[in-house]
């Protein structure tokens, strides 16, 4: 038995078959279904299918991808009238001062990178008490969702030589925190998105923060 919204493993049959965390999220975000509309106050103006919440400047779509803290969805920026992703703290307002000073940290450490392969922070903010940032919309799927789909072979020279290529680029990008003092530490392919030819890592998280050791300085 599974969550019908996220896909996790259900040990009972669930509320309305949702896991515990999706039900802490729609609690406050309300069910993306028009059944349950909530608040029309926070509707999204556009009408857009599959757009079912607004946050401050934000209208909320499909959900792209989530981990033990945050959830991260497709949304489009109403002032400039683009798609960006959004990143939110799965507590809500029920988010811990630490849980929230860590989400921040990792909002400015990353926000402090200019790198091809590093997505870049465009916003943060809040929301009723739920901290959010956005970033740019990366296309493609992560690498655990294209090896899956089978867009990675390693048959031949070329195909092996663009792997190569693509685990160059990760490192770089990492390196490339590295030497200003922040680490990753969650490397993984789900962690990584793009096309295939681009990579881009999610935002590293601050040496500074307390549950990160900090990197050395370099050799002189």
């Amino acid at each position: 038995m599974i969550c019908a919204t996220c896909g996790r493993s259900l040990g009972h049959p669930g509320f309305e078959g949702l896991c515990e965390v999706c039900l802490l999220t729609f609690g406050w975000m309300g069910f993306p279904d028009p059944a349950n509309p909530g608040d029309p106050s926070d509707a999204p103006p556009s009408g857009r299918p599959g757009f079912w919440r607004r946050v401050g400047d934000y209208e909320l779509g499909p959900e792209i991808a989530r981990g033990g803290m945050g959830v991260v969805y497709r949304a489009r920026e109403v002032g400039l009238d683009r798609e960006v992703a959004v990143k939110m703290i799965l507590a809500g307002h029920w988010a811990s001062p630490e849980q929230v000073e860590r989400f921040r940290v990792e909002a400015r450490a990353s926000a402090r990178l200019e790198h091809p392969n590093i997505v870049p922070i465009l916003a943060f903010g809040e929301h009723e008490g739920w901290h959010f940032y956005a970033m740019k919309l990366v296309e493609g799927g992560d690498l655990a969702r294209q090896l899956a789909d089978g867009r990675w072979p390693a048959s031949t020279r070329p195909e092996q030589e663009r792997i190569a290529q693509f685990l160059a680029q990760v490192a770089g990008a990492a390196h490339f925190a590295h030497q200003r003092g922040i680490l990753h530490r969650d490397l993984k392919p789900t962690n990584s998105d793009g096309n295939g030819s681009m990579p881009a890592l999610p935002p590293p998280r601050n040496a500074s923060d307390p549950g990160f050791a900090p990197t050395p300085s370099p050799p002189l």
